[in-house]
């Protein structure tokens, strides 16, 4: 393999590939990145964990077509330490990559594309759209409640529902649960539901960008397919029934509070400097025809807080929560761009519904904590 390109572009295209390259490994070849020189002028870089992978693809001058193994994280740094201009990566027949550009030259010991893991096919029969833009803000509006470790596999990752020309994401650990919804348009009509991991979808929001551009997402009995910018991103699916959610919502509330979501945020964000992440105190809410009051008293010391809300209901409600899950609710529904939310309850054993003033994209449900 012998090719050419410019140092900046051959480093965007590697960039991505990393999140896909195992750290440590007893196999060499999930360590490295797959570079394949075609003979119609297109490079291909490709990283597989086996469980993730990510494949880009750039137009370089190939002067011989070929592939080559090599160590990820030092290509890398390798590729990121040269100076700016044309790179030469060739290959011999010893699979000693040279990597050269102007008066630098790096070499490294390659390894045969016959060791890399096949990949998975990578067509799906079911597919939908979505622009990167909205798939990263719907993403980041639930990833906050995916449990990070769980003895039930599927609260470790984000539920897709895809039906009737809606797509839902929905995330639940155990504590509190997300809920985001957009109205799509089908390319295949078929009604879909699959868990993508919660690291999956961590990566996928630093690979997207905020552009209108579209994103292609397929589906296959155990992968998703991520195509966009030149990229194809696909993980594994998780192979498991998710909970039943939908049991957890309230019918009913005995209490609703409209709320300014500004002012709501701002005080939990005050309230938590005096909170022990290792106490975690809870955070005292009380609200009534009065207003919203927010106290905590630790041994850091103590913060009371209270603004004007507009209260239905017959008596006062004392409840506690987390700050945290408080803070990151008012923060994912801040990403919708409203000014006030609507919140539920009926006593202070039960959770708490978090949802917009007039509309249903998003819902959020927290649990209190014993006062």
């Amino acid at each position: 393999m012998f090719i050419r390109a410019d140092k900046s572009v051959l480093q965007e295209a590697i960039t991505p590939t990393l999140c896909a390259v195992a750290g440590k490994s007893t196999t060499a070849a999930l360590e490295c990145l797959m570079l394949h020189a075609t003979e119609e002028g297109i490079l291909e870089i490709t990283g597989y964990d086996l469980n993730k992978g990510v494949k880009t693809r750039l137009p370089v001058l190939v002067l011989e077509a070929g592939g080559v193994l090599v160590n990820g994280s030092q290509l890398n740094a390798f590729i990121r330490s040269l100076p700016d201009g044309e790179v030469s990566i060739a290959t011999d027949e010893r699979l000693v990559t040279t990597i050269s550009c102007k008066k630098s030259k790096f070499e490294l010991h390659g390894i045969s594309v016959d060791s890399f893991p096949t990949l998975p096919e990578l067509n799906g029969e079911k597919r939908f759209e979505l622009e990167q833009g909205l798939l990263k803000k719907m993403c980041q509006q639930v990833i906050f409640s995916v449990a990070q470790i769980s003895t039930k596999p599927h609260l470790t990752g984000v539920l897709f529902e895809i039906k009737e020309n809606n797509c839902r994401l929905v995330s639940c650990d155990g504590y509190r649960l997300s809920i985001r919804n957009e109205a799509i348009s089908l390319m295949t009509g078929e009604e879909m539901s699959f868990i993508v991991p919660g690291k999956t979808i961590g990566e996928l929001i630093k690979l997207l960008d905020e552009s209108e551009e579209k994103v292609n997402v397929e589906l296959t009995r155990k992968y998703i397919i991520f195509s966009f910018k030149e990229m194809i991103f696909f993980s594994r699916l998780i192979e498991d029934t998710y909970t039943v959610y939908q049991k957890s919502i309230p019918s009913e509330y005995r209490i609703q509070a409209k709320v300014e979501l500004s002012e709501a945020m701002s005080s939990v964000e005050r309230a938590s400097l005096v909170i022990d992440e290792k106490t975690k105190s809870p955070l005292k809410c009380t609200l009534s025809h009065d207003g919203y009051m927010i106290n905590c008293v630790t041994a850091n010391g103590r913060v009371d807080e209270e603004f004007s809300i507009e209260f239905q209901g017959d008596d006062a409600i004392e409840i506690g929560f987390n700050y945290r899950f408080l803070l990151d609710a008012f923060r994912g529904a801040g990403m919708s761009g409203d000014n006030e939310v609507m919140l539920q309850l009926n006593s202070p054993t039960l959770p708490m519904i978090i949802r917009p003033v007039d509309h249903d994209e998003y819902l959020y449900l927290v649990l209190p904590i014993r006062l």
